[in-house]
């Protein structure tokens, strides 16, 4: 099965009514890993063809190599182009689900949400610390290497999917010409205020 077959089943899977809060979560985490292993090859990818593009270059171009130049880099730059784009489409429609949805926490728990993540038991105590005031998504998986620490694969790597695709919706939102930081902390902790999960028993 492709990549794109996958990726279709589960936005089917997510958009099915009637699945249970947590299997809605597990989906969502797979689509986060699916679409974060399909954005790292395709910029491994691309980046492999502007090297190689690169390495074509006349090391003192004339002034009639200038077109040849540009074609080269245009095609090295346009590789695999609209494949990226829409793979970091899905990945900010994704993240900017997950981080409003906070319906999906509160009716978790924090313990499940620690499970669901694969956040070692051993840094449990640690990330709660380091969790401070924030929203408890926001403090779960933004805590540096939090998510995924229970797996080995996971450990080398700064940060795990699903924060992926939360920083890239985050990132697009800033990108708007009227984005203001100020303004969005606040209505974040407004919106989130005396909502932090309980532990479960």
């Amino acid at each position: 099965m492709t990549n794109q077959d996958l990726l279709k089943r589960l936005w089917a899977l997510d958009a099915k009514h009637g699945l249970s809060i947590r299997t809605q979560l597990l989906v969502r985490r797979r689509l986060c890993r699916v679409l974060s292993e399909q954005r790292h090859q395709l910029q491994e990818e691309r980046q492999t063809q502007i090297r190689a593009a690169r390495l074509q270059l006349p090391k003192n171009p004339s002034p009639f190599d200038q077109a040849r130049i540009k074609r080269l880099e245009q095609t090295a730059k346009g590789y695999r182009i609209h494949e990226f784009v829409e793979t970091l489409r899905q990945q900010i429609q994704l993240g900017g689900d997950l981080v409003i949805n906070q319906a999906i926490y509160d009716a978790l728990g924090l313990d499940e949400l620690l499970v669901l993540l694969n956040i070692n038991p051993a840094d449990h105590t640690w990330v709660l610390e380091q969790m401070g005031d924030e929203p408890p998504f926001f403090g779960l998986v933004f805590v540096p290497g939090s998510e995924n620490s229970a797996s080995r694969e996971a450990q080398c790597k700064e940060h795990g999917p699903v924060l992926e695709a939360c920083l890239s919706s985050i990132t697009e939102v800033m990108r708007h010409p009227d984005f203001n930081p100020e303004a969005l902390g606040r209505r974040i902790r407004e919106k989130y205020k005396g909502r932090r999960l309980r532990r479960v028993k």
